[in-house]
C-alpha cells in the first residue's frame, strides 16, 4: 500500500524543484540501488529517495516528469513521516508560486488544506501495522529509508505495544539510526567454470550490518533466463582501509563459523550487526579459513 501524489506544474516558472527546496534544508537524500540507500546520489532518471533524519521512517520518492512532480510514500507510515509528505507537496506548490494542480488517486485537492488526507493515511497506516503484526505474514519484509529491515518476533511484539504508529516511529528510527555499513553481494560469473558465486565485503574495524545467512537481493534476477538467480557458493572479502588491500577471503560459511559472541549482535531476523573486527581477529580468521574465490 502507498500513497503518490502528482503535482503539476501551471506557472510560467519551468525549472523543476531543486534538491534544497524538495529537502526543506532538512532531509537527507540518495539513491535505492534495491538492497540500500546510496547517499546523495541520485537515480539514472534522476529520482531521489529522502527522509528525516530526526525520525527515520521508509523514506518518500521524488520522480521527476515532464513540468511535474510524483511524490510516494510506502504505507504504513509514522505519523511525522505522512505529515513531511504532505509538507512536501506544499512545498513544491509554493516553488510553483501556488500554480499548481496537486492530486491523489486522481483526485485534486488543496495541497495546504491536506489534514484529512492525512488522518486517512494515518488510520490506513495503523490498519497496516495490525495486519502486519497479527501473524498473517510468516516472515514479514519492511522496505524503509535506509535499507530492507526484516521483522522477527521481537519487532512484532514490540509493534503490538501500546500506540500502533507511535511504536512504529520508535521502531523505524531505532532500526536505521545507526553510523553502519549494510553489506550489499556482489553477484559474479566465473568464465572458466561458468558458475555464480556471491561476494560481501567486510572492512576492518567497520561496525556493518551483514546476513546470519547470505542471500541474492530481492528481484536479482539471471539475465538470460529471467527467473531469480542461483548462487553456488558464498564468499567475503576482507579490505584495509589502512593498507588500501584487500586481506584475503573467506567463504561465508567459515567466516560465520569464525565469529565469536562478542564479535556482533542481533539486528533483525535475517541479518546481524558485526561490531568492528579488530586486525588480530582478521588474522586469525584467514590464517583458519582462508580461500580464494573461483576464478
Amino acid at each position: 500500500m502507498a500513497i503518490e501524489i502528482i503535482i503539476k506544474n501551471k506557472s510560467a516558472k519551468k525549472e523543476l524543484p531543486s534538491i534544497d527546496v524538495l529537502t526543506g534544508g532538512k532531509f537527507k537524500y540518495g539513491s535505492f540501488d534495491g538492497v540500500r540507500l546510496n547517499m546523495e546520489q541520485k537515480g539514472p532518471d534522476g529520482s531521489i529517495s529522502m527522509f528525516n533524519p530526526e525520525r527515520i521512517g521508509r523514506g518518500m520518492s521524488v520522480g521527476f516528469g515532464d513540468n511535474e512532480i510524483s511524490l510516494f510514500l510506502p504505507l504504513p507510515s509514522s505519523a511525522e513521516e505522512i505529515a513531511d509528505f504532505y509538507a512536501t507537496a506544499a512545498r513544491v506548490a509554493d516553488f510553483w508560486n501556488k500554480e499548481v494542480e496537486v492530486s491523489q488517486g486522481g483526485e485534486i485537492f488543496d495541497p495546504y488544506n491536506s489534514s484529512k488526507l492525512a488522518e486517512a493515511a494515518k488510520a490506513s497506516s495503523i490498519e497496516s501495522i495490525k495486519e502486519i503484526t497479527s501473524g498473517k505474514f510468516q516472515k514479514p519484509i519492511l522496505f524503509c529509508a535506509r535499507w530492507a529491515l526484516y521483522l522477527g518476533e521481537g519487532d512484532l511484539k514490540f509493534l503490538k505495544e501500546g500506540n500502533p504508529l507511535e511504536a512504529f516511529s520508535k521502531y523505524m528510527h531505532r532500526m536505521q539510526n545507526i553510523d553502519a555499513y549494510y553489506a550489499r553481494p556482489n553477484i559474479m560469473t566465473t568464465k572458466r567454470r561458468d558458475c555464480v558465486f556471491g561476494m560481501y565485503v567486510f572492512t576492518e574495524g567497520v561496525v556493518s550490518i551483514v546476513p546470519a545467512i547470505p542471500r541474492c537481493p530481492f528481484g536479482f534476477k539471471n539475465a538470460k533466463t529471467g527467473r531469480p538467480i542461483e548462487i553456488e557458493d558464498w564468499y567475503i572479502s576482507i579490505y584495509s582501509h589502512d593498507e588500501e588491500s584487500v586481506l584475503g577471503h573467506l567463504m561465508y560459511d567459515d567466516f560465520l563459523k569464525a565469529l565469536k559472541k562478542e564479535d556482533y549482535l542481533h539486528y533483525d531476523a535475517q541479518n546481524i550487526l558485526l561490531k568492528g573486527l579488530t586486525r588480530e581477529r582478521i588474522d586469525f580468521m584467514l590464517k583458519k579459513f582462508g580461500t580464494l574465490p573461483p576464478n
